[in-house]
């Protein structure tokens, strides 16, 4: 597993979500740490299946899956259905 996935693992178990701590940079900071865990070959929009894959196969939460979907989408520009976030947790809910 990569250190960025370990990370996100680690904020899970501790219960920290994104952007706790404040202030707007922050929150700048907190996405693009999140999407710094995935692989430099998967932030690029045409990817969207590839990153759904390797995100769905992370031992995540779901909720950390959904909100790393949503940082991708946002850092490359991709505008993300309801559909792609069912895909990422397995159609699972919480």
């Amino acid at each position: 597993m990569r250190a960025g996935a370990c990370v996100l693992q680690h904020r899970a178990a501790v219960g920290e979500e994104e952007g706790d701590g404040g202030d707007a940079a922050a929150t700048e900071g907190s996405m693009a740490s999140s999407v710094e865990a995935l692989p430099a070959e998967l932030m690029r929009p045409e990817r969207k299946l590839a990153v759904i894959e390797w995100i769905r196969a992370t031992a995540l939460p779901s909720r950390f899956k959904r909100k790393l979907l949503q940082d991708w989408g946002a850092t490359v520009g991709v505008e993300l259905a309801g559909t792609d976030y069912e895909a990422v947790t397995g159609g699972g809910g919480r």
